[in-house]
């Protein structure tokens, strides 16, 4: 099976960093779909995922109801 999406997660001091990006046929990654930065240790924080840095567009976001429990919500 080829992958549709590539799911890139960056953990740094202060923040983790989340990139989604579109899949080419040979399995590498192409476009941005979609950029986060969340707080570290921050559970219930609410994620908001953009279509890019400048966080201009909103394409979806998460917030952990509970410590290991995940809401989606797609826009």
């Amino acid at each position: 099976m080829k992958p549709r999406l590539i799911i890139e997660q960056k953990i740094t001091a202060f923040v983790n960093r989340y990139e989604i990006y579109s899949a080419l046929e040979n399995g590498e990654k192409s476009e941005l779909l979609a950029f986060a930065q969340q707080r570290r240790l921050a559970f219930k924080e609410r994620v908001d995922f953009y279509t890019d840095e400048v966080k201009s567009d909103l394409v979806f976001s998460f917030r952990a109801e509970k410590v290991m429990a995940l809401s989606f919500h797609v826009r």
